[in-house]
């Protein structure tokens, strides 16, 4: 009969975790959010001016739909520093409209500026996650009856 043997490597993490002076998982989070916290502010008003440009866009005679696009996904990327529910799905449907604008659909310039003012809506808002909900619905009817048309 033969003898089972177990082998157990030494891996460089474990090695790493057991290091004195290291911090907890409990303690990393903690400064996580902390750090969290002091970069709300600075996503707050980079949203601020992203829905600003974009508004600025629908007034133009001729919107640069390139730089609305640049626009909604900075938005999209401000909100991972952000606790506003809804707001990044807002703008990555503007995203994903102007991805058709850009492959031929004709801009309408209504479409856009639904969705500029549903960010509006969710932006800074101390709305329910209901009362969010119902305007994210909102704009998907609106995006699903244009796409119909």
């Amino acid at each position: 009969m033969s003898v089972v043997r177990k082998f157990r490597p030494k891996l460089a993490l474990t090695e790493m975790m057991k290091t004195v002076g290291d911090i907890s998982a409990r303690e990393a989070l903690r400064r996580a959010g902390t750090a969290l916290q002091a970069m709300e502010e600075d996503c707050l008003n980079g949203v601020d001016a992203a829905l600003e440009s974009l508004e600025a866009q629908l007034k133009a005679a001729q919107p640069d739909t390139e730089r609305m696009y640049g626009l909604a996904s900075d938005v999209v990327g401000l909100c991972g520093g952000l606790s506003a529910h809804g707001l990044d799905m807002a703008a990555k449907s503007l995203c994903d409209y102007l991805d058709r604008v850009g492959e031929g659909e004709a801009l309408d310039q209504r479409i856009a500026a639904v969705h500029v003012a549903s960010m509006r809506l969710l932006h800074r808002s101390a709305a329910p996650r209901e009362a969010r909900e119902e305007i994210l619905d909102g704009l998907a009817k609106v995006v699903a009856r244009h796409a119909r048309a």
